[in-house]
């Protein structure tokens, strides 16, 4: 055997030799021999692979309100990325991504070249690997790891395999279109953004599918190192890596010559848009949906062992907030808050609400200030320092976001003058809510006025009382009361006598609750009584503390939440039924799966707390205050022109005691909303009786909120007259419920009516 054949022979066993172990290696790998190399993804995995999904909430007309997630990701469909990243990627990442069925031969001849020479930047990975890399983390997960894991070579050969052999998979399961697609759910892009959607928002406040050439050629870019080419904060790399992007864009025969010379000299231009939570529609709303539904996964976990992680399952929480409603409430208020936040600052001057001790309570809260307590101790001159050190911080004003140097303890006072807010609307024949707003601002603001602040609530409580009176002594609105000054002895002996200006007159009880008159309410509970005044509260879900049981009551002392007294009104509007507030209606897993509720006794329940006639009777007692002279809810025919017509609206003002609280609740057959506005302490008011009452803090929420609602043709909101129950005649109604006494002139001649200043109405008890 001469040289030349035995240098073939030598090479042929060569390869012979190589092609067995590669057999063997493949072989190993795809059935873990020994346990040597670790799991890998089955086709069930494959088909059905599992990732991180943001969950999302949903309004009832369809819309987005916001997303939960621990890592931003919006899946979308192939048909809602622009063709400008679909080029931009298969040019950069994968030329030959439409020819291959997972493994390109030129790609791995180059990742072999750079095991060999120790160089790995040359890559290697198609699209396919890269996707079956992000989906299945095999280089992390410990059922992924083998025997050799912990000798590099191994690792690197052993991965490399298994991701070859996932990404064949993938491209018999899948078409091109769905992988790629896959894949562009699944990159990072730094700031929790996983996905082109959610970068694509993140960067640009845009939709994939709106994204241009250079857009999609940024974002292509980071595929390579999210943090190393980030645009905002490595814009040169950034920069650089664009151009190589569109340069193989052009090579690839997508982007012309022209084309390039005019986009690679182009800057960056981003609009930034940090993923948060309090930020959006109804964040104060969406904050309450997240902890009821933990609380609902907890309960079906302890149930049934099945477990729901919230921000990563991609859950669907279907709720009953209507958006453009949600819009007009978020408007409403911005609007009105901005306002009246000019005229406390005016009404105070250079002086000052609070006390020293109020400012450094409030610093202790702060974060920081414990940190810095640790460091320096509780006295020293370097915490007072440091606290009164400016710095570059946001803050919050309502003409938009301020970045500035203020210290934290500036901080603290420029937030404690901000008045704040909640307001709720609901649908009274269901309960379902409408729009929440729990205050000015959640990021800046995070406490939410609707369910967790209670406050006492001043006159609207008075309905109650009324109603109680309709309940309990059969009264009617037209009952005569005599208007005189009270004096009633509460249980510790002290004698108590609501502020007032009686005219000594009889008047009805339509016309005392209308001018929210209080030596009528006094006198009024002394003849209903406080404990039947409690026990009607109570069908309506209100607990009244023992100690606040007293005559005082009937002024609205005992604290209550919004949502709480929101289930008083709209009772009225839903023919005496008390339905507890709605607002989730469902929720699905991910593939369309209901998870809750699974049973009826899951829903909120209703009940009947009073007679229909009663509801109907209350109601327009409640009306009256929207016509009958010195009303205390005028404005909404005057001001904001909601009676016009055929309409019928009632509403209740509530003021507490040095204008500390303003209320307004104002009811329609279709919606029942309520109001209350005030500063971030009791101690925190109007310094004078003009602005300091819900007539003019909380109402005008409400008129702006029905103003928007009724303009907006999209909804199918009307302006009608309160539905007359069957029982009641006409003769009823003239004899027990007009009381034609109270009615005044509505005529264009009256118009020019001003808003009644009542600078006694709704006082407490000093």
């Amino acid at each position: 055997m001469n040289k030349f054949t035995k240098a073939v022979y030598a090479l042929w066993i060569t390869f012979a030799t190589g092609v067995f172990f590669f057999l063997f290696f493949v072989i190993s790998v795809h059935t873990n021999l020994f346990g040597w190399w670790g799991d890998i993804p089955g086709f069930a995995e494959i088909e059905n692979p599992k990732s991180e999904e943001a969950s999302i909430v949903y309004s009832s007309d369809g819309n987005v309100l916001g997303h939960y997630f621990s890592k931003n990701r919006d899946k979308i469909t192939f048909q809602e990325v622009s063709q400008n990243v679909i080029k931009t990627l298969i040019a950069t990442e994968d030329e030959r991504f439409e020819y291959h069925s997972g493994i390109d031969f030129r790609s791995t001849m180059r990742m072999v070249k750079g095991i060999v020479t120790l160089n790995l930047d040359g890559g290697g990975s198609t699209l396919s690997q890269q996707l079956a890399k992000n989906i299945f983390n095999m280089r992390y997960e410990p059922r992924y790891r083998g025997s050799l894991y912990s000798i590099s070579p191994f690792r690197i050969l052993g991965t490399k395999a298994k991701e070859w052999i996932a990404a064949i998979r993938l491209e018999r399961a899948y078409t091109k279109e769905e992988i790629i697609t896959m894949y562009l759910n699944t990159v990072d892009f730094n700031y929790k953004s996983l996905g082109i959607q959610a970068a694509s928002k993140t960067y640009f406040n845009k939709k994939a599918k709106d994204l241009n050439i250079q857009e999609a050629a940024l974002l292509v870019g980071m595929l390579k190192g999210p943090s190393l080419y980030n645009p905002r904060t490595k814009v040169e790399n950034a920069t650089k890596r664009r151009k190589v992007v569109l340069f193989q864009t052009k090579r690839a025969g997508f982007l012309s010559e022209v084309e390039y010379d005019s986009l690679k000299t182009l800057p960056i231009a981003l609009d930034f848009n940090l993923p948060s939570t309090n930020r959006g529609t109804a964040p104060y709303f969406r904050e309450v949906i997240k902890k009821d539904v933990r609380k609902i996964l907890a309960e079906i976990e302890k149930k049934t062992g099945k477990k729901y992680n919230l921000l990563k399952d991609g859950l669907k929480v279907y709720t009953t907030i209507d958006y453009r409603m949600q819009h007009h409430a978020e408007e409403a208020v911005s609007e009105h808050m901005g306002w009246l936040q000019g005229k406390f600052r005016k009404d105070w001057g250079n002086r000052k609400p609070w006390g020293a001790k109020s400012i450094e309570k409030a610093v202790k809260q702060l974060p920081i200030y414990k940190e810095l307590v640790k460091k320096y101790g509780k006295n020293g001159d370097s915490l007072k320092i440091v606290l009164n050190q400016p710095e570059l911080t946001q803050i919050f004003t309502h003409k938009g976001i301020v970045d500035t140097m203020i210290s934290p303890i500036n901080k603290v006072i420029h937030n404690k003058w901000f008045l704040r807010t909640g307001f709720l609307s609901v649908d009274p024949t269901n309960g379902h809510v409408k729009a929440w707003v729990g205050g000015i601002n959640k990021e800046h603001f995070a406490y939410d006025h609707v369910r967790q602040g209670s406050r006492q609530p001043g006159s609207t409580f008075k309905p109650l009382l009324y109603s109680a009176a309709l309940d309990v002594k059969n009264y009617n609105p037209c009952t005569p009361i005599l208007d005189v000054p009270v004096t009633l002895r509460l249980p510790s002996g002290q004698v108590w006598e609501p502020r007032g200006k009686p005219t000594g007159e009889m008047i009805t009880l339509k016309q005392a609750l209308a001018q929210s008159l209080n030596p009528t309410a006094a006198h009024l509970i002394k003849k209903v009584g406080v404990d039947n005044v409690v026990d009607h509260a109570k069908k309506f879900g209100i607990q009244i503390p023992k100690n606040d049981q007293v005559p005082a009551l009937a002024l609205g002392i005992s604290p209550i939440s919004l949502y709480d007294m929101i289930g008083v009104y709209t009772t009225f509007m839903n023919g005496g039924v008390f339905n507890e507030p709605v607002y989730l209606l469902r929720i699905e897993d991910k593939d369309g799966k209901l998870i809750y509720p699974r049973h009826d006794t899951e829903r909120p329940s209703s009940r009947i707390v009073m007679t229909e006639e009663n509801a109907f009777k209350m109601a327009q007692m409640l009306r009256g205050s929207t016509y009958i002279p010195k009303g205390t809810a005028l404005a909404l025919n005057y001001d904001y022109h909601l009676t016009d017509g055929i309409n019928e609206i009632g509403g209740k003002t509530g003021t507490t005691q040095n204008s500390a609280d303003g209320w307004f609740f104002g009811v329609t057959t279709q919606l029942v909303s309520g109001c209350w506005v005030g500063g971030e302490t009791n101690n925190i008011a109007f310094n004078s009786g003009y602005y300091g009452q819900g007539a003019r803090m909380a109402l005008p929420i409400f008129g702006k909120y029905m103003s928007k609602v009724y303009s907006d043709r999209k909804l199918d909101i009307k302006k009608q007259p309160f539905k007359v129950p069957k029982r009641l005649s006409d003769a009823d109604i003239a004899r027990e419920i007009l009381c034609s006494d109270d009615i005044v002139d509505l005529s264009a001649d009256s118009t020019n009516a001003t808003l009644p200043v009542h600078t006694t109405d709704d006082d407490l008890l000093d």
